[in-house]
């Protein structure tokens, strides 16, 4: 069952992230390892500002902290140049509780569109 999750969690065009409290990554699927230009073995324990430009990786880490920090879920849209090009994006992040009241890292579903 793993495996199957593996596999269909590699194949969307979506980014798929989790990061610790320290907004470091956990896992990366293939599409951010693909947007980042980075193997995805090599982003792990590392954070958005080790790939792209600081203050593209604030965006990211400002609202990765709110929802880490506030336990609850969050939607939005913004434009971010990431390796010379310029995306159209929209991020869900979502916390990852344990004991349903301590949260422990976050979770992103980004979909990045060119142009």
């Amino acid at each position: 069952m793993e495996n199957l999750l593996s596999l269909v969690v590699n194949a969307t065009d979506n980014c798929i992230y989790v990061k610790d409290r320290d907004l470091r990554f956990l896992f990366v699927n293939s599409a951010v390892s693909r947007l980042y230009e980075a193997d995805a073995e090599s982003m792990i324990g590392k954070s958005d500002v080790d790939f792209i430009a600081p203050e593209q990786s604030a965006l990211f880490n400002e609202a990765d902290r709110r929802v880490i920090d506030s336990g609850v879920k969050e939607c939005f849209r913004f434009e971010i140049e990431i390796k010379g090009v310029m995306y159209m994006a929209e991020d869900h992040k979502f916390p990852v509780m344990i004991d349903g009241s301590r949260c422990v890292a976050g979770i992103g579903i980004l979909t990045p569109k060119a142009g």
